[in-house]
């Protein structure tokens, strides 16, 4: 029944926080079926924006950085796993 949903789709897509139930019994179901992942890392306008990250595989990804101009926006980052 776990390998369903990859057996009848060309694709799935898995959002998940830094706080979500990615780690464990999650991420080792799907991990052998992950092409590609990618991060959304929000940009702030803001003087006093927060800055926050996330570690995967011993690596820091950002999660929420200051924006490099007055614009707020999201980006879509390609994210390398070992």
């Amino acid at each position: 029944m776990r390998n369903v949903i990859f057996n009848e789709v060309r694709y799935a897509l898995a959002l998940h926080t830094r706080l979500s139930q990615w780690r464990d019994e999650v991420e080792r179901e799907i991990n052998n079926h992950i092409n590609r992942q990618y991060m959304l890392v929000y940009r702030s306008p803001k003087d006093d924006c927060e800055e926050d990250f996330i570690f995967l595989n011993s690596v820091e990804y950002p999660l929420v950085k200051k924006s490099d101009n007055r614009f707020k926006y999201t980006e879509i980052l390609r994210f390398y796993a070992d």
